[in-house]
């Protein structure tokens, strides 16, 4: 299996070897599922078809909004 470095800075990797610790697995185990599953940010694929309307609460309401600020319209 090819080898690659990568540099962190000393806060980075504290969080990367604390994660795998968690995690019950090696660091570059930890590293490769990250760079697999790509941004953890973005939400999966179908997520809001599978979890729209799944509250069945009737307690459950919206927050108040409140205002949007007015912004300037987009000029090509």
């Amino acid at each position: 299996m090819p080898q690659v470095t990568i540099y962190l800075d000393k806060k980075t990797a504290l969080r990367v070897a604390a994660s795998a610790r968690r995690e019950k697995v090696p660091v570059s185990r930890w590293i490769r599922r990250r760079i697999e599953h790509g941004d953890s940010r973005v939400w999966p694929e179908g997520f809001f078809d599978r979890t729209y309307g799944s509250v069945r609460d009737a307690g459950f309401k919206r927050p108040a909004q409140g205002k949007l600020a007015p912004v300037d319209a987009l000029r090509p």
